[in-house]
């Protein structure tokens, strides 16, 4: 029997149920991994299910990937020579004379480049062509996501990328948020691993 003023139904279940789901609880880094007074940078948060955010994030990730692989050079009129020799006279003129100037020139010339791990480059290979295949059906949103996530990763600003897109940065910022999570919806769709 029902207890007296109670009437249940199945529209007070739904929402008792509902109402009563317990919120998402945000996962913690343990204290024993990381703490902030180290001195190290906090180990990367990768979400449980792929949302927006996290797929600009990839997105950007892929890109500076990309920039960081070599890439051929373009050989000049004469083959891959340089177009003139430089003597040891020639050197020694264009050398700076301060010690802090030769420092710095002697650091630029010694940069070396990191390349891409394999895991690197097949994430870069995944990323860069979600907003082909999520945003085909939306051609203008998928050039925005496009645009602005190849921008972000050279770290120009949202209002430069919106510059040169044409539009104001409050509507890039909504096109490109909107984009992000229609990837994000066509990965939990696939089931796609998140990385």
């Amino acid at each position: 029997m029902r207890p007296y003023g109670k009437r249940v139904t199945a529209r007070h279940k739904v929402r008792h149920t509902a109402r009563h789901t317990p919120p998402r609880q945000s996962e913690l880094i343990p204290a024993s991994e990381w703490h902030p007074l180290d001195g190290v940078p906090a180990p990367e948060y990768v979400p449980p299910v792929w949302d927006g955010p996290h797929v600009g994030l990839r997105l950007i990730g892929a890109f500076k990937t990309l920039a960081r692989l070599p890439m051929p050079r373009m050989s000049t009129a004469s083959g891959y020579w340089p177009q003139y020799r430089h003597e040891w006279i020639d050197l020694l003129a264009q050398a700076p004379d301060d010690a802090e100037s030769k420092a710095l020139l002697e650091q630029q010339r010694n940069r070396t480049r990191a390349l891409p791990s394999a895991a690197e480059i097949s994430a870069m290979e995944a990323a860069i062509a979600w907003p082909g295949r999520y945003l085909a059906h939306r051609p203008l949103m998928m050039r925005i996501v496009h645009r602005v996530a190849i921008m972000r990763s050279r770290d120009v600003e949202m209002e430069v990328i919106a510059t040169r897109l044409g539009r104001s940065p409050i509507q890039v910022r909504r096109i490109n948020r909107t984009g992000l999570d229609v990837i994000a919806d066509g990965l939990r769709r696939d089931r796609a691993p998140v990385f």
